[in-house]
């Protein structure tokens, strides 16, 4: 299991399970996805649970759907957030999240 989050307080968490993770960083960082490859070469289950922004929605999708397995599982929590303004996106908006996998 791998946790990523920009909250630095989540490396205080400690673990009982050395097979957990929790990564510092935002997750469009380069810096952050290269040292989720060096945790895992590829996933199984992806969630994203991040800002609700379309823009980093859609820019975790593109980077991250690359090392899901064959066979697994990509969710995008509050995707409905792509309806509204303030989150970068809109009922019509062509550049929403919504829109980019519709």
């Amino acid at each position: 299991i791998i946790g990523c989050d920009i909250d630095p307080h989540c490396a205080d968490i400690n673990f009982e399970d050395s097979r957990i993770h929790a990564l510092i960083g935002d997750i469009n960082d380069q810096n952050t996805l290269s040292r989720l490859d060096s945790l895992a070469t590829s996933l199984d289950i992806i969630i994203d649970d991040g800002s609700h922004q379309s823009n980093d929605i859609v820019k975790s999708f593109i980077q991250l759907f690359p090392r899901l397995s064959e066979d697994g599982i990509y969710l995008i929590e509050d995707l409905h957030c792509s309806y509204w303004q303030n989150f970068g996106g809109g009922l019509y908006d062509h550049t929403s999240a919504i829109s980019f996998f519709k």
